[in-house]
Protein backbone atom coordinates (compact mmCIF):
# COMPACT_ATOMS: atom_id res chain seq x y z
CA UNK A 1 0.00 0.00 0.00
CA UNK A 2 2.75 2.17 0.68
CA UNK A 3 3.54 2.04 -3.10
CA UNK A 4 0.75 3.24 -4.02
CA UNK A 5 0.81 6.40 -1.97
CA UNK A 6 3.69 7.18 -2.72
CA UNK A 7 3.08 7.11 -6.53
CA UNK A 8 -0.03 9.14 -5.41
CA UNK A 9 1.80 11.40 -3.30
CA UNK A 10 -0.83 10.55 -0.71
CA UNK A 11 -0.47 9.36 2.81
CA UNK A 12 -0.73 5.70 3.61
CA UNK A 13 -3.22 6.04 5.86
CA UNK A 14 -5.07 8.07 2.65
CA UNK A 15 -4.07 5.67 0.18
CA UNK A 16 -5.80 2.88 2.94
CA UNK A 17 -9.22 4.97 3.43
CA UNK A 18 -9.50 5.15 -0.53
CA UNK A 19 -8.73 1.74 -1.42
CA UNK A 20 -11.11 0.01 1.88
CA UNK A 21 -13.71 2.72 2.80
CA UNK A 22 -14.37 4.53 -1.17
CA UNK A 23 -13.12 1.48 -3.57
CA UNK A 24 -14.24 -1.33 -1.23
CA UNK A 25 -11.40 -2.80 -1.71
CA UNK A 26 -9.89 -5.57 0.75
CA UNK A 27 -6.41 -7.68 1.46
CA UNK A 28 -6.19 -10.95 -0.20
CA UNK A 29 -2.99 -12.56 0.48
CA UNK A 30 -1.46 -14.75 -2.83
CA UNK A 31 -1.23 -17.83 -1.30
CA UNK A 32 -4.80 -18.05 -0.71
CA UNK A 33 -6.28 -16.66 -4.05
CA UNK A 34 -5.74 -20.07 -5.81
CA UNK A 35 -8.34 -21.36 -3.55
CA UNK A 36 -11.27 -18.84 -3.93
CA UNK A 37 -11.54 -19.55 -7.46
CA UNK A 38 -13.70 -21.78 -9.21
CA UNK A 39 -11.92 -24.65 -11.38
CA UNK A 40 -13.58 -22.71 -14.50
CA UNK A 41 -11.22 -19.48 -13.08
CA UNK A 42 -8.19 -21.64 -12.81
CA UNK A 43 -7.81 -23.52 -16.43
CA UNK A 44 -8.84 -19.98 -17.90
CA UNK A 45 -6.28 -18.71 -15.98
CA UNK A 46 -3.49 -20.92 -17.45
CA UNK A 47 -4.82 -20.23 -20.67
CA UNK A 48 -4.08 -16.64 -20.36
CA UNK A 49 -0.97 -16.64 -18.53
CA UNK A 50 0.51 -19.44 -21.38
CA UNK A 51 -0.80 -16.87 -24.29
CA UNK A 52 1.53 -14.56 -22.44
CA UNK A 53 4.49 -16.32 -22.36
CA UNK A 54 4.22 -17.22 -25.90
CA UNK A 55 3.95 -14.09 -26.93
CA UNK A 56 6.89 -12.83 -24.72
CA UNK A 57 8.77 -15.55 -26.56
CA UNK A 58 8.14 -14.70 -29.78
CA UNK A 59 8.18 -10.78 -29.54
CA UNK A 60 11.71 -9.44 -28.57
CA UNK A 61 10.16 -6.44 -27.21
CA UNK A 62 6.73 -7.52 -25.50
CA UNK A 63 7.13 -6.85 -22.02
CA UNK A 64 8.44 -3.72 -22.64
CA UNK A 65 6.01 -2.42 -25.32
CA UNK A 66 3.41 -3.42 -22.02
CA UNK A 67 5.43 -1.74 -19.70
CA UNK A 68 5.38 2.08 -21.87
CA UNK A 69 1.93 2.00 -22.05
Amino acid sequence: MWEAADECVISVRSCHIILTEKLNMHRVAAKFLSRLLTDEQKEQRVVICQKLLLRANEEENFLKKQCDG
